[in-house]
Formats: structure tokens, C-alpha cells, sequence
């Protein structure tokens, strides 16, 4: 690893994955995704991990308090989002799901990121903080984990980004995939109302 300067903020695990359950899609980034994702066989179901997915993301949006963020998608659930396929810790496959958001640049990235890493630590999460080695980057980083999912934020002058992850949770992701395409399909099939003529 190139040097760098890391600030590293630790808290419990100790009800994670509660604060991870309370916790975009078809958008692409240069920034990498969050550097791991853990094997985690649980209860979870794929639903509660969409549901994870989205709402830290929302919520990690609405705490920064700025315009200018990719919303998430309008179905954010397991019928509207593809899984993606990972292996459980006994070798048998699992599910996962991701998502990528784009959002404003700060004149003050190492405030933002600092502001974001506090946030999840609030909520539960491990933080670590990382600034570009590169004086010619000004890119900040700041990585999210728990026992549920991984995030990442990373912010420079010019643009930002939010990157989740959860782990991979039990699920058949063929049958999965194929519900997706079975509600994309209906809500295509279903017409659109025609509007009625003002009088």
C-alpha cells in the first residue's frame, strides 16, 4: 500500500446489523467499490438486504444535507434490482447487492469525509479514513463496514461518490434474476393511462 495518511475511527459491532436493517442502479463511477465484502450467512433475507442498501444510502445523502445526488431507483427492492451472485461461508451460493451514486464535489473534501465517517460511526458502522498519497489527488476516502455491508465515500473538488455493498446473504439468485424480469416485463405490459381532455 502506498503511504498515506489514516485517520481510523473504531467503534462496537455490538448491534450492527439492527443498525445496518434500519439503514444508485444503473449509474457508473470511476471510483472503486468498498474494498471487501464479508461472507455473511444470517437470517438475513435477500429483501432485508436490498432494504439495507438503499436506506443507508438515503440516509447517508439526507445526513450531508446537499443537492445534487443521484436519487436512488424507483423499485429499489428485490424485484426491481438484479442480485448479484457470491459464496456463503459453507460454500454454497448466495446473494448480494450493490449500488453507486454520484453527487457534488466540496471545496473542503477532508471535512466531508470526516463528516460522513462520523455519521456511520453514529450508526454502528467501523470507519477509515484515507487521503490520497498523490499531492496532485485531493481525492478523500472514507470506508464504511459491518457484519452487513460495506460503503465507501470518496469526495474531491469536483465530484463525489457513495458505494454499497452488503454481504452475501442466503438467496437463489437464478430465481431472483427471473422475478426481476417478471416485473420489469408486467410493468411494461401495463398501459399507460391516456389523460383525459380538459374540458
Amino acid at each position: 500500500m502506498s503511504p498515506s495518511t489514516r485517520t481510523k475511527h473504531v467503534s462496537s459491532l455490538t448491534g450492527v446489523l439492527l443498525a445496518a436493517l434500519l439503514l444508485t442502479t444503473g449509474c457508473t463511477s470511476t471510483t472503486s467499490p468498498p474494498k471487501t465484502t464479508r461472507s455473511h450467512d444470517s437470517q438475513v433475507t435477500p429483501e432485508e438486504a436490498v432494504a439495507s442498501v438503499f436506506s443507508l444510502y438515503s440516509r447517508t445523502v439526507s445526513h450531508l444535507s446537499e443537492s445534487g445526488w443521484d436519487a436512488p431507483p424507483s423499485d429499489a427492492s428485490v424485484l426491481g434490482i438484479p442480485p448479484q451472485v457470491c459464496s456463503l461461508r459453507d460454500g454454497k451460493a448466495g446473494v448480494k447487492y450493490s449500488t453507486v451514486g454520484l453527487g457534488p464535489g466540496h471545496p473542503d473534501a477532508t471535512s466531508s469525509a470526516g463528516n460522513v465517517a462520523a455519521f456511520w460511526k453514529s450508526i454502528g458502522l467501523t470507519t477509515d479514513l484515507t487521503k490520497s498519497a498523490n499531492e496532485k489527488n485531493d481525492r478523500i476516502t472514507t470506508d464504511g463496514a459491518s457484519s452487513a455491508l460495506t460503503a465507501q465515500y470518496t469526495v474531491n473538488g469536483d465530484r463525489s461518490s457513495l458505494s454499497i455493498v452488503t454481504s452475501c446473504v442466503p438467496g437463489n439468485a437464478d430465481e431472483l434474476t427471473e422475478g426481476v424480469q417478471k416485473h420489469r416485463d408486467e410493468q411494461s405490459a401495463t398501459p399507460t393511462p391516456t389523460p383525459t381532455p380538459t374540458p
